[in-house]
């Protein structure tokens, strides 16, 4: 401290320009000076702080009276009115001015006491509501706002582990109890969050609708209707309409659960992918981007673009209700003959006009110019293929009154 008052000194001499010469370069190195100083003064300080602490907790924990300790509300653990370091989650932190014998001095003190502290934690969250728990962005388990727990992988993309955090004080029967509250919540939040495809797998389809419902799980809701043909023209009047009945969509080009395209659904099926693939949740889109077109990433699988409910057609991912608008409204347009990719149809798909013709031409019509502009037009149908035959209209019940006009014979 006398160092500092002295450089101090030469520090105001600095500051008159007529009492040395070079004034800048000198109070530059006077204030080098001063920085170096309060550091080691700092850390001077720091050490006594923990030596002393470091010898008044070794005096303690050598005797045999009880040792005085507390938690409070935010997890700061003191021992004999000493701060020793914090309890995030059911996990010690050590105070982090402390190193070496000083670090171990504090997990011998904290084991003394916390051990009693988690087991009680232990048993407060598992009598805890759901409402005490929440799922990180990257895939961590809350209880209270601490970290307890984090989502692995399993064998079932709708069902993924829990993992409990690392705790030297959490361990045989309270450790049991704690993960099974975890995996009660997460089984419960997920059928929460994801309510349709849970509803889906408990209708009582036939074969071709397992089938069907099965593949949409797997993928999380989405999926493109050229992969599901078979299973799709097997199904049952019934159960296309059981199924239609809970929100899911079948279209020209995709089969999807219109309920989960939200977008907290959308990065909560981001996550459940990441966790069942072992990676890290990849970037979605932003609040300006919901409902727009998004370039595909090359290093991310199809599998992860169904999974947050969008359809990739040549290298963009397209929501698939706006797909399935602009299919209708295309296919409308090309029964009147030629047509232009213009800003509606552009904005009915969530596409930049540039980008509109990867589209059209993803979906299978052909681009054609017509003194010099372009024009898109259906392609021709493959020689031998049968038109779709329409529905014979039914007679009219007897009774009815057109049944009547049938036997009117005009000559």
């Amino acid at each position: 401290m006398s160092r500092i008052a002295h450089v101090r000194t030469w520090t105001y001499i600095t500051h008159r320009p007529d009492w040395v010469a070079g004034a800048a370069d000198w109070q530059e190195r006077a204030r080098s000076i001063e920085d170096k100083l309060s550091d080691a003064l700092h850390e001077r300080i720091t050490q006594r702080f923990v030596d002393r602490r470091s010898a008044f907790l070794v005096r303690h924990l050598a005797g045999d009276a009880d040792i005085l300790a507390s938690v409070d509300r935010q997890g700061e653990v003191r021992v004999e009115g000493a701060y020793v370091g914090r309890l995030d989650g059911f996990r010690f932190v050590p105070d982090v001015a402390s190193e070496g014998n000083a670090k171990r001095t504090l997990i011998t003190a904290a084991n003394r006491v916390l051990r009693g502290e988690v087991t009680a934690r232990a048993h407060q969250l598992a009598g805890d509501g759901d409402e005490a728990f929440a799922i990180g962005a990257s895939g961590g388990v809350l209880w209270r706002g601490g970290p307890v727990g984090r989502l692995v992988a399993s064998d079932a993309i709708l069902a993924p582990r829990v993992e409990i955090r690392a705790s030297d004080f959490l361990d045989g029967e309270a450790r049991d109890r704690v993960r099974q509250r975890l995996q009660l919540f997460i089984k419960g939040e997920i059928e929460r969050r994801l309510a349709p495809l849970f509803a889906a797998q408990a209708l009582p389809l036939e074969g071709a609708g397992r089938g069907l419902v099965f593949q949409l799980v797997d993928a999380l809701g989405c999926l493109a209707a050229e992969d599901v043909a078979a299973p799709l023209k097997a199904l049952d009047t019934p159960g296309r309409r059981a199924l239609g009945r809970i929100g899911i969509r079948f279209g020209t080009q995709s089969i999807y659960v219109e309920p989960l395209l939200g977008a907290e659904t959308e990065r909560f099926r981001a996550l459940l992918w990441a966790v069942h693939h072992g990676r890290a949740v990849p970037p979605l889109p932003g609040a300006r981007q919901r409902g727009k077109a998004i370039a595909v990433d090359p290093l991310l699988p199809p599998s992860f673009y169904a999974a947050i409910g969008r359809r990739v057609l040549d290298g963009l991912a397209l929501r698939p209700d706006r797909l399935e608008r602009l299919a209708a409204t295309a296919r409308i347009r090309a029964r009147l003959g030629r047509f232009a990719a213009d800003a509606e149809l552009a904005a009915i798909a969530g596409v930049a006009p540039t980008e509109l013709r990867r589209v059209l031409l993803a979906l299978g019509y052909r681009a054609v110019i017509e003194a010099g502009d372009e024009f898109f037009i259906a392609k021709p149908r493959r020689r031998g293929a049968q038109p779709v035959p329409r529905p014979r209209p039914r007679p009219p019940r007897e009774g009815h009154p057109f049944a009547k006009l049938q036997e009117l014979k005009f000559a």
